[in-house]
C-alpha cells in the first residue's frame, strides 16, 4: 500500500511540475562534466515509473548511458552520431536490471570537461565503474531513490546532473 501512495505522490508532483514552475520537494545535483553536446532530460519519463534497469557503454569515458522508467526505455544519452568513432572509443556495452525495491541510491563521477566515469550504487549493490577515472575531479552523490537524469550529449556524456525527490 505505501508504494502505491509513493507512486500517486511522484505522478502528482511531476504533473504538477510540467503545468507550474514550482518544484516537488528535490534535490538536484550540481552539474557534472562540461558544457559541449546538447542537452537532455528523461524528466517526462519518469511519469512511466521507477527506473528499473541501466544501460551504459563503457570506453575511455562514459561512452553513453540509458534508463528504463517502469517498463518504458528513456532515450540513449552519448554515441549520438555515426561518426562519433573518429574522435572516441565506444567500449564495452553493460546492462543491468535491477530487483523488486532496488533503487539507485547515489553514485560517484569522474569528471572534468566530460564524464569520464560513473559508479552507480543502489540501496543492495555498488555497479562496477564505468569508463576511466582520469577525470579533473571526482565527487560522490546519493539522495533517497534517484528519479531521473539529465545533461548534456553527443558522441559521448559530456555531463550529467541527478535528481533526487526528498520525500
Amino acid at each position: 500500500m505505501s508504494s502505491l501512495v509513493f507512486g500517486v505522490i511522484v505522478v502528482i508532483c511531476l504533473s504538477y511540475l510540467s503545468e507550474t514552475s514550482a518544484q516537488c520537494p528535490a534535490f538536484m545535483s550540481k552539474r557534472f562534466g562540461g558544457l559541449k553536446g546538447g542537452a537532455f532530460t528523461d524528466k517526462s519519463k519518469a511519469n512511466n515509473g521507477d527506473i528499473t534497469a541501466i544501460r551504459m557503454e563503457c570506453g575511455t569515458h562514459l561512452t553513453a548511458i540509458q534508463f528504463r522508467y517502469g517498463n518504458v526505455w528513456g532515450p540513449k544519452h552519448g554515441w549520438g552520431r555515426s561518426n562519433c568513432g573518429i574522435w572516441w572509443t565506444r567500449g564495452k556495452k553493460v546492462s543491468y536490471n535491477l530487483a523488486p525495491r532496488e533503487y539507485i541510491s547515489g553514485a560517484t563521477i569522474s569528471y572534468g570537461d566530460y564524464v569520464n566515469s560513473v559508479r552507480i550504487k543502489t540501496n543492495k549493490r555498488k555497479l562496477p565503474k564505468c569508463g576511466s577515472s582520469k577525470g579533473e575531479k571526482s565527487k560522490s552523490v546519493s539522495g533517497k531513490r534517484l528519479k531521473f537524469v539529465q545533461g548534456r550529449s553527443g558522441c559521448i556524456v559530456d555531463a550529467i546532473q541527478f535528481y533526487w525527490p526528498t520525500w
